[in-house]
């Protein structure tokens, strides 16, 4: 209940971080584990669920194209270069030999492949380049694309464990910096937040933020700038509760006696 209370004073204001720059370490650390348990678990979510809607699609599309073999991250092929199937559709350009410079130019959407990499792209936007490293070897069809289907599924609770400690690990970072960014401009403030403080506030910020792209990133809205969504929130909770919990911050004894 401790973590629901606390996610709720890092959304629910500024004032309300009163309640959390004086916690514990160990109370902030247990918070943000499970909160970024939580994220991560929405954003592999989100990537399974369009990973299984998509997929049926892309097994579609290589049904046209032609069998090509894949050895240690390389596309192989006896077809003459540049080869075209399936222009009437979703084109698929196959070219080992990169002949062609610019296929978005050509078609509206399809697919490059590439001795190295394919790429793909749709109406309006930039091709996204994927590297064949990494890809199991074996001939390209309808069965190395089941077998991979069911391969990716069974890896993904690793793959959900290396989001968890990255987005753990990636938040912590910031908040750090950001607290010792914020306590150079501390030294000249009476009274002023400690640098436990500091990281609380910075640490506790992130959520509104996370929560807001997460939340844009489960219904699909692709066009918003999710980084400078994200930043932009941050730096405004981090902002604005700093500066509504400086009133609850006593002055040192040290600084009584100057003032007397």
């Amino acid at each position: 209940m401790k973590f629901l209370r606390y996610l709720w004073l890092a959304c629910g204001g500024f004032r309300t971080y009163r309640e959390l720059f004086d916690l514990s370490l160990r109370s902030v650390l247990i918070y943000w584990a499970l909160f970024t348990a939580l994220l991560s678990l929405v954003l592999v979510g989100n990537m399974v669920y369009r990973f299984k809607m998509g997929f049926p699609a892309i097994q579609n599309a290589a049904r046209s194209i032609p069998s090509f073999r894949l050895t240690n991250g390389q596309a192989s092929s006896s077809l003459s270069q540049p080869y075209y199937a399936n222009t009437n559709q979703f084109p698929i350009v196959f070219d080992l030999e990169e002949k062609v410079s610019a296929p978005e130019k050509m078609f509206p959407s399809g697919i490059l492949i590439r001795k190295r990499e394919f790429r793909f792209w749709i109406e309006k936007s930039q091709p996204i380049a994927v590297s064949w490293t990494g890809w199991p070897d074996g001939e390209f069809n309808a069965d190395y694309l089941k077998k991979l289907e069911e391969q990716i599924l069974l890896n993904i609770p690793w793959f959900y464990l290396l989001i968890w400690i990255g987005v753990a690990l990636l938040g912590m970072i910031q908040a750090l910096l950001f607290t010792t960014l914020a306590g150079m401009l501390e030294r000249a403030l009476r009274p002023g937040f400690t640098f436990a403080q500091l990281f609380n506030i910075a640490l506790f910020a992130i959520t509104p933020g996370a929560i807001i792209v997460a939340t844009y990133l489960s219904f699909g809205l692709g066009d918003i700038p999710y980084a400078l969504l994200y930043f932009s929130c941050y730096c405004f909770f981090l902002v604005m509760a700093s500066g509504a919990c400086r009133v609850f911050l006593q002055p040192s004894e040290k600084n009584k006696g100057e003032e007397e």
